[in-house]
């Protein structure tokens, strides 16, 4: 089954994703997200000694782990949903488009170096349009080079760059 990766530039990049990765990434996430209410659990069920500040030093790192387990849990599990929505909607909607680059210059995506190319986009059904799509892959991209893509219709930002596609 094929899911999807949405990069810096907003290209939509298919990747084999089984079954077992996707609820492993869920139950780590979920154990990441409640160790923090756990651990301030835990503080309030040592028992409190005159001089012991153990018990308020773990809830306070609780806390803090807390505040940044669950959002961290969230964006990701909201990436998750994301890249499974894009994919759904490549598969039932996608039609085969060309990307003519147009030009090509260095750029990044985070910390790799990555080539960005403009892309200029044609196919059955859709007006031509120029998208920017980076790629980590360093390949000589020529100028006029074309490259094959799925893209939705309904929706030209979300398109994929097939791994199959002939550089």
């Amino acid at each position: 089954m094929a899911f999807a990766l949405v990069d810096a530039s907003g290209a939509v990049q298919l990747k084999k994703k089984g079954p077992l990765s996707f609820v492993l990434s869920w139950i780590l996430g979920l154990l990441f997200a409640l160790s923090g209410p756990a651990l301030m659990v835990s503080g309030f069920l040592i028992p409190e000694t005159e001089a012991d500040a153990g018990r308020w030093m773990t809830v306070a790192i609780g806390a803090v782990v807390a505040c940044i387990g669950i959002p961290f849990t969230l964006a990701m599990w909201r990436g998750e949903f994301l890249e499974r929505r894009y994919a759904a909607q490549l598969r039932a909607y996608g039609v085969r488009a060309e990307g003519e680059i147009t030009a090509t210059r260095p750029s990044s995506l985070g910390d790799e170096s990555a080539t960005a190319l403009t892309l200029r986009v044609t196919g059955p059904g859709l007006a031509p349009y120029e998208v920017e799509y980076k790629t980590l892959d360093s390949g000589d991209y020529l100028i006029g080079a074309r490259l094959d893509l799925l893209v939705d219709p309904n929706d030209p930002e979300i398109f994929a760059v097939p791994d199959d596609t002939p550089r």
